[in-house]
């Protein structure tokens, strides 16, 4: 969604912001693949062998390492949103709030990172909700830009 609304934006697929953000964004989705998927394919084998060993996979543990992976994905979109954002910045209207937005969840995804990496669970999980919460604003605009260049053909 952040490369739809970077694109309908006009920003050149040449351009140095929009291709560190785009190398960031295909880092994130390993870091998430990971932390998600080992919930259904390493985790029951773990639980029938070795309970103590399938704690640490346990997603919905703060102290687990998918949890881990998820908030490092999360923080390396939060990267992504912050350098795309860049490119968002100069073209005013909706885009700059959009960018402002990216910005706000980007950061809150860094904090939760932080938080998290300190030990402090209840504010790691705080600064999650609001970069969520952060992310509806550009969502929105990025939906209806897409329906305007589907509209508008190929």
């Amino acid at each position: 969604m952040l490369l739809l609304l970077v694109t309908a934006a006009g920003v050149s697929a040449e351009s140095a912001g929009r291709w560190i953000g785009s190398v960031l964004l295909a880092a994130y989705a390993p870091f998430t693949t990971l932390a998600y998927t080992t919930q259904f394919t390493l985790l029951p084998g773990l639980l029938a062998v070795e309970a103590d060993a399938a704690a640490l996979w346990y997603f919905h543990d703060a102290r687990s390492i998918p949890y881990a992976l998820d908030l490092t994905g999360y923080a390396v979109l939060g990267l992504a949103a912050i350098v795309l954002a860049a490119t968002l910045w100069g073209r005013g209207g909706l885009l700059r709030w959009a960018a402002l937005w990216m910005v706000a969840m980007g950061v809150l995804s860094l904090a939760a990172l932080v938080f998290h990496s300190v030990g402090v669970a209840a504010a790691a999980s705080v600064a999650t909700a609001l970069s969520a919460l952060c992310t509806l604003p550009f969502v929105g605009l990025a939906i209806v830009h897409g329906r305007r260049l589907r509209a508008s053909g190929p």
